[in-house]
């Protein structure tokens, strides 16, 4: 028989079954705490106190990224009143929430977990990540009791499944090669360039040098011949 449910605004929602009601109670808040019934037909026949305490192990969501048939681990803190629970990983499905793997076990297909207790966290490795792992995941324990029972989730966590992480090592490297192979060949010619300068023949450099000095000398010669011809105001014909 397919659950019956229906919506409450906001952030609560009921689930209807032949067994049992549940509620989902999401985003909880200070003033949330407080005396709630649940019964059916009519009779309130269960009376819940709901508790709401604030601990920073459990503030907002956070994003976690895996690669592709890599492995990948979801970490949770947990609060200290928990210690003694078994502890679980849920993946949520719209409104509904599967359990992938709790702490009464330490593998499940693909999934390990293990707990820390002096950090007071659970850790939960996936291998060989597909592209189905992506979603929301919450960390939780489940405490049950002889007539209600509750499944609290502390923690949230957005799995976001990319391609290999190798792919993006190899075309960090490629490029880093690329720019050291430049920087090394741009090295190497300039360095060639200034032996061939320091290792030139001593005939060849003085002959460079005095074709420098006739050259400037001659230059000189003829400035000087214009300036005397100048002074003397005649003009003269080559």
């Amino acid at each position: 028989m397919k659950p019956r449910t229906c919506t409450i605004p906001e952030r609560v929602s009921v689930m209807n079954t032949r067994h049992y009601v549940a509620v989902d109670y999401r985003n909880l808040r200070l003033q949330d705490a407080g005396l709630y019934q649940c019964g059916d037909a009519g009779v309130w026949n269960h009376t819940v106190n709901l508790t709401v305490t604030q601990d920073p192990c459990c503030s907002g969501p956070k994003t976690v990224t895996g690669y592709l048939g890599e492995t990948v681990t979801i970490s949770c803190s947990y609060p200290d009143q928990y210690e003694e629970n078994f502890k679980n990983l849920q993946k949520q499905f719209g409104q509904y929430f599967t359990e992938v793997i709790d702490t009464e076990e330490t593998q499940r297909d693909r999934f390990s977990i293990s707990e820390d207790r002096r950090s007071r966290v659970v850790s939960v490795r996936i291998r060989d990540v597909r592209e189905d792992d992506g979603g929301v995941y919450y960390c939780g324990v489940w405490i049950g009791g002889k007539s209600v029972s509750y499944l609290s989730l502390y923690s949230e966590i957005q799995l976001r499944v990319t391609g290999s992480s190798i792919l993006i090592t190899v075309c960090v490297c490629v490029v880093l090669l690329l720019i050291g192979g430049s920087a090394l060949i741009f090295y190497r010619l300039r360095c060639r360039r200034t032996h061939v300068m320091q290792t030139a023949p001593t005939d060849v450099r003085e002959r460079t040098g005095r074709s420098q000095e006739l050259n400037e000398l001659q230059r000189g010669t003829v400035i000087g011949h214009h300036l005397c011809y100048k002074s003397s105001g005649e003009i003269p014909s080559y």
